[in-house]
This record gives structure tokens, C-alpha cells and sequence, in this order.
């Protein structure tokens, strides 16, 4: 999230039109019979009978599997694609519940969820429904904005890198580059052609089984600007650096049209199906750091909570931002980053002095340079945001190349880098081992007035050469 605060009732917590459904064992027939069957099956299976009425009513937008089971693969297709995607959905006899597959189901019109959550929750085939919480990657509006958040402090390329003490840990005999590290960075894609970028991407992944592709570009500049501060070159003019060199694997998680409006707001959203599907791939593929520079007011649902559960199982370290304040008060919850286990990143000026868009808590662990960071843009033209004029929605235009943002998003991938080199050196580690290094190797800042915590700082502000070098 880039460094603005808004209303707390602008930020809606949970999707209106979807809801994540978790089946149970003999839901594939109990389907089946409510699509060939639709009178017989509407008081012995009342929730799936509903879907089936909505999907052939045209009052759906789709029914999204978001984990696979094990065992499914080896039964029988089915003609009807709502049998196929509980199928998919459907525990088999030695799979993990939890972790077999949810399904999420998307309604045309929101008026119809909370029917249709009622009559799933009575549908003795469905384990357990849930609405479906909001995750941003954006925020902007009118009046005192990002552009007078960022002139408070003048930009002075790359002073992050010096702040973090970048260059006396590259310095020391024994660094190692986090050349064999896989990271990934789920964002609004990246611009893999950007000069500063080119060769750096391992993977970028936009197509998701059963949802059309997207294309391969970043419009908004989010991910792209990340992706620059966790493993951009040094190599040209403008060029700056990243924390490191290492096998970045990109997420494409954010439609490019998805933008919804919450009074003179415009925000950036999350697609919380390829967003879910996404982690679940991280789970599979097992990347040794994972950067979410996103969040949102509402608890994780149980999907995300047990695949953030499952990465933290496999030594995964996921690093999130602590977000921007909401309603004016900076105690104000932001998940993932308030979930058990996460390395939770706030966002300090020059002077380490607390930045007023980045939220506060006892789950803070440590905080990092987070404004005026000079990293990358697409090469090619994008917009951050509107700005409404004259009762009319202009596109505001975001510059191309370079250019120095604020937020506690760009403070995230600073730790993301320097754990990913941590990594190179003493190999993988649990995450609690991982967030009490950060923590003791963080240096004090004044503001902490010689604390050793500080819901504002956490242990501190992120020291690299202090966190390699011991």
C-alpha cells in the first residue's frame, strides 16, 4: 500500500458478491443430482441446489476451485462444469481436509449472496461458507495525497540502501548472493522488459487454470516498483540497485481493471481468487521468502489463514506491510500482516523518524526505509489512480522508468531482500528464528527512546550488514 491514509468506511472489508465454500466428501454426486435433478434436490441439498439454480439462471459469474485434491485427478470428468469444479474441490479419502479445496462463488448480483449463504449453510454436503475478505494494493484520493506525503522529505536517490547499511554488509568477506533464493512477489505483475529488470525475473506467472490470462504487463507500476527494490540491477544512469540477486518469481494477482470507487477513492483490488491460488502454488513450489505488499481490514477466511499456515510450516518466510491507517487510527488491524507468523514491515523517513501512513501494533516485528524510493516503473504508460474534476473521473498518469514512491509497501520488499540474503548465508530457517534475527540486529532509533520494542518501530529499523554479520 503506497503512503496514504483514508476513511476506515471507505475500505470495504469483505466482497459483496462472493462467497468461499468448503465441501465434503460426496458433494461431486449430491451436485450432479441438483443439476439433472433441480426439484428433487432443493430440501436435501438446498445450497447446492442454489448454485445450480443461479448458474443456469445466468446470475453467476463463476465457481472458482481454489485448492485441488489429491485424489480427484484419477475420477471421472463430468460433462457439467459445476460437477467438474466440486469434483476438483472435493476431499478424497486420505486427503486433507482443509487443504483439498475450497471453491469461491461469484454472484452477478450482490443481493443474491446472503440468500445463498443461508442455503448453503443448511446443505448437509458443505463443510463450511465464508465471505470472501478484500485485499488492496492501491490507494489514492484528492487533496493532500501521495505527491505532498513524498515532498516532506527530499528525494535523495538510494539513501534507502545506505539507511539499511546495504553496502557494508556487500563489503564483508563472507556475503553471499542470494543468486539460488526463490522469492516471490505477488503484485500487479511487473514489466519484465524494464532495463533495470530484464534478466531478473525467473518466472511470471499470469494464467491461472480456469480463469482467462492476463496480460503480461503491469498498468498500475506497483509490482514493478517492488520488484526494482527487492532485485533491480544497478547497471545504467538512472539506475539504482535492489537488496539482491535472487530467483524472483512473479504473481499476476491484480486484474488490470479492477478498480473500485469508495466516495473520491480509487482502489486497487486484490483478485481474491488468483490471489488464493497463487499461495497455494507458493505452498507448492516452496519459495524461501514470500513479499505481500497488500492487505485489508478483514480477518483472513479460513482458506488463507491455513495455506499462510501451510507456508510457514514449509520454513517459508512471508513478509507483509503493515498497511496504511484507516479512519485516522494507526492501531488499526491490517491482514495478513496481523496473522500469526508473518514478518510484519512499518515504514520510517531519513531520519528514522515514524512515517504517518504506517500503522502500529504489537505484531509490527521490525521497519524499513518507506518514502522517497527510487526503483522502477513499466516503460510504458499506466496510471496510479483518478482524480475526480468537475464531477468527472480523470486518470492520474505515474511516471515511466523510475521514479521514488512512499508507503509501507516499499518498505516491505527491503526485508524481503535482506531475508532472502540471510537465507544465502545460514540456509533456511524457521520463521521465528528468522524474525528474532531481524529483531536483534535492528538498530534502536530514537524514537524507541532505548526501548526494545515499540509498537510504532518494532525491534527497530532494518540493519543488513548487523543481521549477515553475526
Amino acid at each position: 500500500m503506497l503512503g496514504t491514509r483514508w476513511p476506515h468506511a471507505w475500505l470495504q472489508p469483505y466482497h459483496k458478491d462472493m462467497l468461499l465454500v468448503r465441501v465434503r466428501p460426496g458433494a461431486e454426486h449430491a451436485m450432479a443430482a441438483a443439476v439433472n435433478h433441480p426439484a428433487q434436490r432443493r430440501h436435501q441439498n438446498p445450497g447446492l441446489a442454489a448454485i445450480a439454480r443461479h448458474h443456469r439462471d445466468g446470475a453467476l459469474h463463476g465457481v472458482h476451485v481454489i485448492g485441488h485434491s489429491e485424489s480427484s485427478g484419477s475420477r471421472k470428468r463430468s460433462s457439467h462444469p459445476l460437477t467438474n469444479a466440486v469434483r476438483s474441490a472435493e476431499p478424497g479419502e486420505h486427503d486433507d481436509v482443509i487443504g483439498s479445496g475450497s471453491l469461491l462463488v461469484h454472484v452477478r448480483n450482490p443481493r443474491h449472496r446472503q440468500r445463498l449463504h443461508d442455503a448453503l449453510k443448511s446443505d448437509p454436503h458443505i463443510r463450511h461458507v465464508e465471505r470472501v475478505p478484500v485485499r488492496y494494493i492501491w490507494a489514492s484520493r484528492q487533496g493532500r495525497g501521495l505527491e505532498d506525503i513524498d515532498a516532506l522529505f527530499p528525494t535523495v536517490r538510494m539513501w534507502n540502501l545506505r539507511s539499511i547499511r546495504l553496502q557494508q554488509a556487500r563489503a564483508n568477506p563472507n556475503f553471499q548472493e542470494a543468486n539460488r533464493i526463490s522469492v516471490a512477489l505477488l503484485d500487479s505483475g511487473v514489466d519484465e522488459e524494464h532495463p533495470a529488470l530484464r534478466g531478473r525475473i525467473h518466472e511470471y506467472v499470469t494464467h491461472y487454470r480456469g480463469l482467462p490470462p492476463l496480460r503480461r504487463r503491469d498498468l498500475v507500476g506497483h509490482g514493478t516498483h517492488i520488484a526494482g527494490v527487492i532485485a533491480g540491477s544497478n547497471e545504467g544512469e538512472l539506475s539504482g540497485g535492489g537488496i539482491c540477486r535472487c530467483r524472483l518469481t512473479v504473481y499476476k494477482i491484480v486484474d488490470d481493471r479492477t478498480e473500485a470507487e469508495y466516495g473520491r477513492l480509487r482502489l486497487f483490488t486484490v483478485d481474491p481468487t488468483r490471489y488464493l491460488r497463487a499461495l497455494h502454488m507458493c505452498v507448492r513450489e516452496r519459495h524461501q521468502v514470500i513479499n505481500l505488499s497488500l492487505g485489508g481490514p478483514a480477518r483472513p477466511s479460513q482458506e488463507e489463514a491455513e495455506v499462510l499456515r501451510r507456508l510457514v510450516a514449509n520454513d517459508s518466510i512471508v513478509v507483509v506491510a503493515m498497511g496504511n491507517p484507516s479512519g485516522g487510527n494507526p492501531y488499526a488491524l491490517s491482514y495478513p500482516a496481523a496473522s500469526p507468523d508473518m514478518i510484519a514491515v512499518g515504514a520510517v523517513g531519513p531520519s528514522d523518524a515514524p512515517l504517518p501512513f504506517s500503522r502500529r501494533g504489537k505484531h509490527i516485528t521490525v521497519t524499513a526505509p518507506g518514502i522517497s524510493i527510487w526503483s522502477t516503473l513499466p516503460t510504458y504508460a499506466g496510471r496510479w489512480g483518478r482524480q475526480l474534476e468537475r464531477r468527472e473521473w480523470h486518470p492520474i498518469w505515474r511516471n515511466r522508468y523510475f521514479d521514488a514512491w512512499p508507503g509501507t509497501s516499499v518498505a516491505c520488499p527491503h526485508v524481503t531482500g535482506a531475508v532472502a540474503l540471510l537465507i544465502a548465508k545460514c540456509g533456511r530457517m524457521p520463521v521465528r528464528d528468522v524474525r528474532q534475527r531481524l529483531m536483534d540486529t535492528a538498530d534502536n532509533t530514537p524514537g524507541m527512546r532505548r526501548k526494545r520494542f515499540s509498537p510504532t518501530f518494532g525491534a527497530g529499523r532494518l540493519n543488513v550488514a548487523k543481521l549477515l554479520g553475526r
